[in-house]
């Protein structure tokens, strides 16, 4: 995926979209040395880290979810944006919001080993909780 021109923006619904947020992005390869259970680890309260992953061409989005307990993915696309005529940039536009669950963390203590398990099992816990949030949404639009 060509980086130079790609744009990132969140917006959170649980305010009504009012606020935008152009967030630090980080690229990661397929052939990065990247645990995502480490990264929810190391995340500061109020912290949201977002995988978004695309096809082999760096145009389409094959799928995308939050990493934080505290924040869910509800949709992700890519626009297409008209900001320089010589080289057509796109716009990474992620939609989603807060959890009304508590999303306490509970403490971290122990070996490396057992902190990764522990963020292994929020992981795994949120990403049932993503399911079942995209399977309410889908039956209140049809």
């Amino acid at each position: 995926m060509n980086r130079d021109n790609i744009f990132v923006i969140m917006q959170d619904t649980a305010d009504n979209g009012q606020t935008t947020i152009y967030p630090e992005v980080h690229y990661i390869y397929s052939d990065d040395n990247f645990v995502p259970a480490m990264d929810v680890v190391e995340q500061q309260w109020g912290d949201v880290s977002v995988l978004v992953d695309f096809d082999e061409s760096g145009r389409e989005i094959v799928s995308s979810q939050s990493l934080s307990p505290g924040w869910q993915v509800l949709e992700t696309r890519i626009e297409s944006q008209a900001l320089d005529r010589d080289q057509p940039s796109r716009l990474l536009s992620i939609t989603g919001t807060k959890s009304r669950v508590p999303t306490d963390i509970p403490d971290l203590d122990g070996s490396v080993q057992s902190q990764v398990a522990r963020a292994m099992q929020l992981v795994e816990n949120l990403e049932s909780r993503n399911r079942e949030i995209r399977k309410l949404l889908d039956t209140r639009t049809e």
